[in-house]
């Protein structure tokens, strides 16, 4: 019955592509009495312009953290990005975290994975030390010492300066182009 049903919906969609085929060619070959409007397309170029912008935005970035690391006397605070897709995503994302920062999520996840191996060794007993200290939390801990020595460093140098006045001139073009793109201009 059910094998009977699949053949007869093969057959069907096997008729309805011959016709298809034998017709089109037909349909094509006839003269149109009428001449068919065609539609008039207008292309914008404004989402080039934004991708033109967000790359030019990533430039500036780039150019401050190597200044910027470059100047800076506290290794822990020197800046890393990196482009990643997030886990169960392929859509990459663009990130910058200090030194310090990477570091404290590195240790968390050690941390965590010598807690499991602990448990699949002994069983569920108490871990010694308790659980890791999460990483949101040393980074919280140390981040008005991590902007007050970015912020000292980039008063000192007029470089630094111009690329921050640089970039924030270019985020409220982006930010215009934007809203302009998605129509809603104020």
């Amino acid at each position: 019955m059910r094998y009977a049903r699949h053949m007869r919906r093969t057959l069907e969609n096997l008729r309805l592509f011959l016709f298809a085929a034998i017709s089109l060619p037909a349909l094509a070959a006839t003269p149109s009495s009428q001449k068919a409007d065609l539609d008039e397309v207008t292309v914008n170029g404004e989402r080039v312009k934004l991708e033109a912008m967000r790359k030019e935005l990533v430039q500036l970035e780039d150019k401050f953290y190597d200044r910027y690391n470059e100047l800076n006397t506290n290794d822990d605070f020197d800046i890393h990005c990196i482009e990643e897709a997030r886990t169960g995503t392929r859509f990459i994302k663009r990130s910058c975290r200090a030194v310090y920062q990477e570091r404290a999520f590195a240790e968390e996840g050690q941390a965590a994975f010598k807690i499991l191996q602990r448990f699949r060794e002994k069983g569920p007993q108490i871990a010694d030390g308790g659980p890791p200290v999460p990483a949101t939390l040393i980074v919280q801990r140390r981040l008005p010492e991590y902007k007050k020595n970015l912020e000292d460093v980039a008063r000192k140098d007029p470089e630094l300066t111009r690329l921050l006045e640089e970039r924030g001139k270019l985020i409220e073009k982006y930010d215009s182009a934007l809203k302009k793109n998605w129509g809603m201009e104020e």
